[in-house]
């Protein structure tokens, strides 16, 4: 898909070229001769100068000059010329014959001298554009590989943060079963409407603010479920209708709450979750308990560390990621996002 846009916008960029070149020297000549012949000779004078600079560009330049076949480059390129020639001069002498200040005198050899002179001016000016449009399409080439090694990496990465949330949510799942608690139908219920939301949004690169925040309230709910003595606070600010995230970018930063910051045998487990709108930017903050076993160490497994990689690749340098501890040792996570214009 990209390679045929690419294609497109260089095809459009040779034809804009042509259209201005053609409109500039039809102009020109028409102050001298008027208009009418001043389009037509120029309309004769533009098509065969295509012809010489692609078969020059296309074939002579680089399949003999550049291979060093000498001879036959300046066999071909007379050849090329003296038929162009001739059949330049045809053309205006059957389409401009009759309009005055042209007459018949097309054969002469000024005008024979100066039609190879404008040959040979470009079949020389071919090859610099040549370059050019070749560095152009390299460019381009260079930029479709570096995107597809992006989105490349962008599948691998959801890939991991799938499955690691699945995980702690089965370990829920089996925490409750053993308990044989009555709640654990209603966590299945949940899970599958949690996965169902994975499973739709897994190929689209960007959802609706309030499905992603929405997701966050269920998997909240289910950690209740799991551990009955908590507090949790979810905030919300702003107007989120007609904002945009990448589905699954938030959760790492809440499973990292429950993973480093809850105690089951501790009454005092809270998360507190702040998300804010202001103007386009996206603020959003989670703080829960530092355990002691965390040792005051900012803690982070493979979640967080893809999130890093993901925010690198969607936002590059329009965000921040700020993870530290307070003097209540809590610590907190904060992530500011400006998000992309709709």
């Amino acid at each position: 898909m990209q390679k045929e846009e690419s294609s497109k916008k260089f095809l459009v960029a040779q034809i804009v070229f042509w259209l201005g070149y053609y409109l500039f020297y039809s102009i020109f000549e028409g102050r001298f001769y008027g208009y009418v012949p001043g389009f037509l000779s120029t309309a004769v004078s533009t098509l065969f100068t295509i012809i010489i600079f692609y078969l020059h560009a296309l074939y002579l330049f680089p399949e003999l000059l550049k291979k060093k076949k000498y001879t036959l480059y300046f066999i071909y390129s007379f050849i090329l010329l003296t038929i162009m020639v001739i059949l330049r001069l045809f053309g205006e002498y059957f389409v401009l014959s009759k309009i005055p200040m042209y007459g018949t005198e097309t054969f002469t050899v000024p005008k024979i001298i100066y039609r190879y002179a404008m040959g040979i001016i470009t079949m020389v000016v071919s090859v610099p554009i040549k370059y050019m449009f070749d560095y152009f399409q390299l460019q381009a080439k260079q930029q479709r590989l570096i995107n597809q090694q992006l989105e490349a990496e962008m599948k691998y990465l959801k890939l991991q943060i799938n499955p690691h949330f699945l995980f702690n949510t089965l370990n829920n799942l089996l925490y409750l079963t053993k308990k044989k608690s009555d709640a654990a139908p209603g966590v299945v219920e949940k899970l599958a409407n949690l996965m169902r939301y994975m499973l739709e949004k897994e190929k689209v690169k960007f959802v609706p603010m309030e499905e992603e925040l929405e997701f966050i309230k269920s998997y909240l709910e289910l950690e209740k479920i799991r551990i009955p003595k908590i507090t949790i606070d979810f905030e919300t600010k702003g107007a989120i209708e007609e904002k945009a995230i990448p589905p699954m970018l938030l959760i790492p930063l809440v499973e990292n709450a429950f993973k480093h910051g809850v105690d089951k045998s501790s009454a005092k487990n809270f998360v507190k979750i702040n998300s804010e709108i202001i103007d386009n930017q996206f603020n959003f903050r989670v703080e829960n308990p530092l355990l002691k076993k965390e040792k005051l160490e900012q803690p982070g497994g493979i979640g967080l560390q893809n999130l890093k990689k993901r925010l690198k690749l969607l936002y590059d340098d329009k965000h921040k990621l700020n993870t530290y501890v307070t003097e209540e040792k809590t610590f907190v996570s904060e992530l500011s996002i400006q998000l992309n214009e709709n």
